[in-house]
């Protein structure tokens, strides 16, 4: 469980000012999760990139503080996460999970433009001079 989130909102402002703080915090999961080094993770090449298979009932519980607390909100803020370009989505379903209101499985690709989201050098050393 992820209960420490580090959110860089000055570059998040500049890049998506439309973006909530909900949507941040959302995204912070899927980074660290994405980049875990976690052999328990899933993962699988899909479009010539490694996704990550993101559960949006973990993200969920991950970010207690969250607004929302409904998994179909998390799936709307993920689509928004992609048009915003910090993500890219994909479904799966299992043709061996027949059963009713099983989800379709949902990887996770990150783009470049997270990497623009990272703390620089710079920011830590003024944020260090508070």
């Amino acid at each position: 469980m992820k209960y420490t989130i580090n959110i860089n909102q000055k570059e998040i402002m500049k890049l998506s000012p439309e973006m909530t703080f909900d949507q941040a915090a959302i995204l912070e999961v899927v980074k660290v999760l994405c980049n875990s080094k976690s052999k328990k993770m899933k993962r699988k090449k899909i479009d010539k990139e490694l996704c990550t298979m993101i559960s949006k009932r973990e993200v969920l519980k991950d970010l207690p503080m969250l607004q929302c607390k409904d998994i179909k909100k998390i799936q709307r803020e993920m689509v928004k996460l992609e048009n915003y370009g910090y993500i890219k989505r994909y479904a799966e379903t299992d043709p061996n999970e027949t059963r009713k209101g099983m989800e379709a499985r949902l990887y996770v690709c990150l783009t470049h433009k997270v990497e623009l989201l990272e703390w620089t050098k710079k920011d830590i050393k003024r944020h260090g001079s508070d």
